[in-house]
């Protein structure tokens, strides 16, 4: 008397279906049947197999699941080693950026050590007019060399003279040269005439 069967929804993974059914087209039975051998193999041999063929196709049933689990770990593995590689493009990126922006901001304490320096230098000028026009004169056997102005941007010569770029430019093309040197002369704390070159630069008249 044939035994009971009773239905179960299994979800088993698709190659393995796939493999399950050429086997047991292979062994000209189905694929339930493998499946109960199995099973059955599984749950402590309660049920010997009568044709030995049966153990080698559990055999080769669970080395096609090994053969799947490590094709799904190296599948993982690739997609782990995709992950990384962008990781690492992206950090190449930042340190290809992050010199330019360190450049960037070293520029720009540069052009203000630079217009400090020239206020400074503009004080200690009125400083030594003021000394020099009283009645006592004093000698000094060292005269301090004087820094050379070199040319200057409209932004950094903008701060010097105490006004904003637009001003600066709205009298640089209104005024004619020589009384835009004069102006920039009233303005420069160190009494320096500045002109405009082709160059893009205010350079200091000697």
């Amino acid at each position: 008397m044939a035994s009971t069967r009773e239905a179960l929804n299994l979800r088993i993974p698709k190659p393995l279906g796939d493999a399950l059914r050429a086997k047991a087209k292979e062994l000209k039975t189905t694929a339930t049947d493998l499946v109960i051998q199995g099973l059955e193999y599984v749950l402590e041999g309660k049920r010997e197999s009568k044709d030995s063929s049966v153990d080698d196709t559990i055999q080769n049933i669970l080395k096609l699941i090994e053969a799947l689990e490590s094709s799904r770990k190296d599948s993982s593995i690739e997609t782990r080693l995709h992950q990384l590689e962008i990781q690492a493009n992206r950090t190449d990126k930042c340190i290809d950026d992050d010199p330019k922006q360190k450049l960037t901001a070293l520029e720009q304490k540069m052009e203000d050590i630079s217009t400090r320096l020239a206020k400074i230098e503009g004080a200690i000028a009125i400083l030594g007019q003021r000394q020099g026009g009283g009645g006592k004169r004093q000698s000094y056997n060292h005269i301090p060399p004087q820094m050379e102005l070199q040319p200057y941007t409209g932004d950094n010569l903008g701060r010097r003279l105490g006004v904003d770029v637009k001003t600066l430019e709205r009298e640089m093309k209104n005024l004619s040269p020589k009384e835009f040197e004069s102006w920039c002369r009233s303005k420069d704390p160190g009494g320096m005439w500045w002109k405009f070159e082709n160059d893009g630069f205010y350079h200091p008249i000697k």
